[in-house]
């Protein structure tokens, strides 16, 4: 394990693929190519980001079964909620009441 500053690598790593999937950004390749992968999936994972790094990787050109399987599953995540909040805000429509959606709820086609 590689430390900057008592951080593991892997962090500096993990906000570097956010970063440039949050923004839409190609990795730079070499910089990719010298990352743990595997312990970059395995923290991306503990936050619940590892749809936005396997997006970030496969911009980079790394396709693997890993970062396919990952963003299928948050697409399939994000078309089932999207499903979900369209019959509740239906329901609330047909029956007279006022809601407001959460900000999270307006903006989760931002994280897919």
């Amino acid at each position: 394990m590689e430390y900057r500053n008592g951080i593991e690598e892997t962090v500096f790593d993990l906000a570097y693929l956010v970063g440039c999937a949050a923004n839409e950004v190609k990795p730079d390749a070499e910089r990719v190519a010298v990352m743990d992968l595997d312990a970059v999936y395995r923290e991306a994972s503990r936050h619940m980001l590892d749809a936005a790094v396997a997006m970030a990787l496969e911009s980079a050109g790394v396709r693997d079964e890993r970062s396919s399987l990952r963003i299928a599953r948050s697409l399939r995540k994000t078309a089932l909620f999207d499903r979900e909040k369209k019959a509740v805000l239906e329901k609330m429509e047909e029956n007279g009441i006022w809601y407001m959606p959460f900000k999270g709820a307006l903006y989760s086609r931002l994280c897919v």
